[in-house]
């Protein structure tokens, strides 16, 4: 597997970061990934990076809740009510961090949109880019709104 270690903040661009812990990916690929901070704007993020060819394979899974609209399990109906509660969290944190109740907001990796689409109901200009096709369709019926590939995205910037 061909992973990418992050030279830069993707931020900032400072070059001055620390491991801050190692999450465990219990459900998909048992797997650990190191979760990196900035020491200049604090940004979290992970490296190394699996590289766009090996992506994909993390998010494709059954299991995978977040990209998936149906509630087959207690499980999944446990997930999707603290959901709820920590999407109202997130916005909260953007509010506060951005010292702004409105803006705009780019979302990379949203998945079916659920965070861009409260951020939107909320006044905020969003955007989203998600590798994972099936997401992304789900993203745009969810928020209305044309969901970048990750191709796209990078393409639109060039122009």
């Amino acid at each position: 597997m061909v992973k990418i270690v992050v030279q830069n903040c993707p931020a900032c661009g400072s070059t001055e970061y620390k491991k801050v812990l190692a999450a465990n990916d219990y459900l998909v690929s048992g797997e650990s990934f190191d979760i990196m901070e900035c020491n200049n704007c604090s940004l979290r993020f992970t490296s190394p990076i699996p590289d766009e060819n090996e992506i994909g394979k993390y998010y494709k899974s059954d299991k995978y809740i977040s990209h998936a609209k149906r509630v087959t399990s207690i499980f999944d109906l446990v997930y999707k009510i603290v959901q709820k509660f920590t999407l109202r969290s997130k916005r909260k944190t953007v509010e506060r961090i951005a010292q702004e109740k409105s803006g705009t907001l780019l979302d990379i990796g949203c998945g079916t949109g659920d965070f861009i689409n409260v951020m939107k109901q909320s006044g905020w200009n969003i955007n989203g880019v998600e590798i994972n096709e099936s997401a992304r369709s789900l993203a745009e019926e969810n928020i209305g709104k044309t969901i970048f590939s990750q191709n796209d995205f990078f393409n639109s910037e060039k122009k």
